[in-house]
């Protein structure tokens, strides 16, 4: 694969990493962009309930991002492999997979657990203010423990379930063991002829999990390294493209609550599987970025790289600064100006907090734990 096909995946992970941060400021803050209910509405005319029903939603839609990052995980470690055919680059990154992750996780559990400790979290009082109680009131309520937090770090964000410091970590578990069964699936079926039909039978057993795009992202790369001709027959076509994306747009941007979609777009698509949809729009909206020259463009811009570059930081960080700095900016400042021009200067302060703690992530502890994963390696291969 190309230089500038690496480059717009970057961007484009850049870009979902903005929209997972956006997703959480604009639910702690404005929570009618999730349940699209105008009484629950706090910006002039209703706009954030109007905006929630509409596909401008695609802006801070996280479980859209989610399913990128998903996509990408899938298509980016079997991209290597198809172009070199060389096993010993799965073994390696198996290997590696938990060591290289578990030093930042274990660096930004280890800060919520400090700031936990010092009572630094203010999103409950936040979340009385601005009207979040049902989502933002209920994180880092438990008393935090060295015992829960080692238990969380090492074992529950690759095993179970991380919830109680730092919440974003929910999507470790998928991302780790889907990549260890991308890189045994590839070890195992990676020269078999008919292995298409393995990836869909994953798919449709994993239809309902987030393991699914995962396996797509498989799917996706397979036929974009390898099936040279339905590629060219089918996949250039700008007809089939933008019908695709028309679609996906459809199906990606589905009110994340599912509900109060009476005269809306959305009322045509039945019954809420909201899941279901997000799989669907983002798959569409993931191949159409494959296989457009002008959508790829978009994305390989100088800023989304950069974005790209310090992804994995800025998820890693940006919750416990919503939940810590961003809420108490709120209650201090809650009746002083107005609510609107408070939660303005409140954005406009933390985006740059965000990323200069994403770039101390991963300029000095995100290498870390390469170094870590790589010291492993070497002593496993060397025994």
């Amino acid at each position: 694969m190309s230089e500038k096909r690496l480059t717009y995946l970057e961007g484009l992970r850049g870009a979902a990493a903005i929209m997972v941060v956006l997703c959480h400021f604009g639910y702690a803050f404005y929570y009618a962009l999730y349940s699209t209910y105008i009484w629950q509405a706090n910006m002039p005319g209703n706009l954030d309930a109007f905006i929630a029903t509409t596909p401008f939603n695609v802006l801070y839609n996280g479980k859209l991002a989610v399913r990128i990052f998903f996509l990408l995980c899938g298509y980016v470690i079997c991209l290597k492999y198809f172009q070199t055919k060389d096993r010993k680059y799965l073994v390696n990154g198996a290997i590696k997979r938990y060591f290289r992750l578990i030093v930042p996780i274990l660096f930004i559990e280890v800060i919520t657990y400090l700031l936990m400790k010092l009572g630094a979290y203010h999103n409950g009082p936040a979340a009385v203010i601005s009207g979040s109680t049902k989502w933002f009131m209920t994180f880092n309520e438990s008393t935090p423990t060295l015992l829960s937090l080692l238990k969380e770090t090492l074992i529950d964000c690759f095993f179970g379930q991380a919830k109680m410091y730092n919440n974003v970590l929910w999507i470790i578990k998928y991302e780790f063991l889907g990549s260890l069964m991308v890189y045994a699936i590839l070890y195992v079926t990676g020269k078999w002829k008919y292995r298409d039909v393995l990836y869909v039978i994953l798919i449709i057993l994993c239809i309902r999990n987030d393991y699914v795009c995962i396996f797509i992202g498989m799917f996706l790369c397979d036929i974009m390294q390898n099936g040279s001709k339905f590629v060219e027959k089918y996949c250039k076509n700008k007809f089939i493209l933008l019908f695709s994306m028309i679609v996906g747009m459809l199906f990606a941007t589905y009110p994340a609550a599912g509900e109060n979609l009476e005269h809306t777009i959305y009322q045509y698509l039945g019954v809420p599987m909201v899941i279901i949809f997000y799989v669907i729009g983002s798959t569409l909206l993931f191949w159409v970025l494959l296989n457009s020259e002008r959508l790829q463009r978009v994305f390989n811009v100088r800023v989304l790289q950069l974005l790209g570059k310090y992804s994995f930081g800025i998820y890693l960080v940006h919750f416990p600064i919503i939940a810590t700095f961003s809420s108490w900016f709120l209650v201090r400042m809650n009746g002083s100006i107005d609510y609107n021009l408070i939660m303005l200067l409140d954005f406009v302060l933390t985006v740059p907090l965000v990323l200069i703690c994403a770039t101390i992530v991963t300029r000095f502890v995100e290498p870390l734990g390469n170094r870590l994963a790589n010291y492993v390696l070497n002593k496993i291969m060397n025994h």
